[in-house]
């Protein structure tokens, strides 16, 4: 009986916790599905199907995506219930910024029949991952900086469509996190969310609420998250990490003390070290180029980012502004340095927005 007690102890100490299991199945486009086999559909030992695959997965660490997903969606013809290529194709579709195809294979991944938990909570964590991006896309573009004030004032059709994609986002993060509590990357989206619900939101006391919980999902993502989850420039963007969403950077060491955010005060670090202005030439020289899409912000060009905990730009996407400026205000993001951020001795990453004035 003692002997038999001592194998079960022993045998126990080999299985990982669920948490750990749960943080290997939905690092973010880190897993590698096991192709299901549904009946009645091509097997998996179809050369075509085996080609296809291969063919995509190469051209997605190529950085062909649009080649990619073409191999991905011709595989998802054969087989629809094919949990690996609906993987790739979402989060090829995402790379490409088309965040609606994102949702769709996704969602449809979740659904498969006898899907894990642990790989829904994946799923719906991406869903919710895509109406952020599609939410903070429309806020930020509409912010600006009115004595010393981050103000967001958006029309009527783009506020109705951002609170629409932010409670479509809380959602989904909800879901995740029923499923997988201790799940970092939820947690920080759930955070975003909420953070940019409170910089869009007309009424005081619900931004209030807002910016409240998306500090308690800040801090439960720093707690869950290793102390050691480091990016440096040129990684790929990772918006899983924890990361605090401030409203816009102070442009110049004259405007540090001037812009008030409540958020960007839990912060120790995270200033400026180095900025770079960008050298705008309009395109064959001419200023008056037509856009067919004005900006919201004439004269001004403005540019997520988002800032590793080293302090690296390792992601900038123009969110408004003249496409003929947008390439200098792409080099000139990428070549700002900004101290190491933390919150209450925890690393943590930035996303915000540097705006340029175009000038002569």
């Amino acid at each position: 009986m003692k002997l038999l007690l001592a194998l079960s102890v022993a045998l126990l100490a080999l299985i990982p916790s669920a948490n750990f299991a749960a943080q290997q199945v939905i690092a973010q486009d880190k897993i590698t599905p096991k192709t299901r086999q549904p009946s009645g559909i091509v097997e998996k030992s179809d050369p075509a199907v085996i080609n296809l695959i291969n063919q995509g997965k190469s051209l997605y660490k190529s950085q062909k995506f649009k080649e990619a997903l073409d191999k991905f969606e011709t595989l998802i013809r054969l087989e629809p219930e094919n949990d690996e290529a609906l993987f790739y194709a979402a989060v090829t579709a995402f790379r490409l910024d088309n965040q609606s195809l994102s949702r769709e294979y996704f969602l449809r991944r979740s659904d498969l029949h006898n899907q894990k938990n642990t790989v829904k909570a994946f799923c719906y964590y991406r869903v919710a991952l895509t109406y952020w991006r599609e939410s903070h896309g429309v806020v930020a573009k509409y912010g600006r900086v009115e004595n010393g004030k981050p103000i967001y004032q958006l029309p009527d059709i783009e506020q109705k469509k951002a609170l629409i994609d932010i409670a479509s986002g809380l959602d989904y993060v909800e879901r995740a996190v029923r499923l997988s509590s201790n799940f970092v990357a939820a947690q920080n989206i759930k955070n975003l969310i909420h953070s940019e619900a409170a910089l869009v939101e007309t009424n005081e006391n619900k931004g209030r609420e807002h910016r409240e919980q998306a500090i308690k999902s800040l801090r439960r993502s720093l707690e869950l998250s290793p102390a050691s989850t480091t990016k440096r420039q040129g990684e790929d963007s990772d918006f899983s990490l924890p990361t605090i969403r401030i409203a816009e950077i102070d442009s110049s060491k004259e405007e540090v003390a001037l812009v008030l955010d409540p958020m960007r005060d839990l912060i120790q670090g995270g200033r400026a070290v180095r900025r770079v202005q960008p050298i705008f030439r309009s395109s064959r020289g001419k200023p008056d180029t037509v856009e067919t899409t004005p900006s919201v912000n004439p004269g001004v060009v403005k540019v997520e980012i988002l800032v590793s905990t080293t302090g690296d730009v390792v992601f900038a996407q123009v969110i408004d502004g003249r496409s003929d400026y947008q390439g200098a205000a792409i080099v000139a993001a990428r070549g700002w340095r900004f101290e190491p951020a933390t919150i209450e001795g925890k690393p943590v990453q930035i996303s915000s927005v540097l705006s340029f004035a175009v000038k002569p």
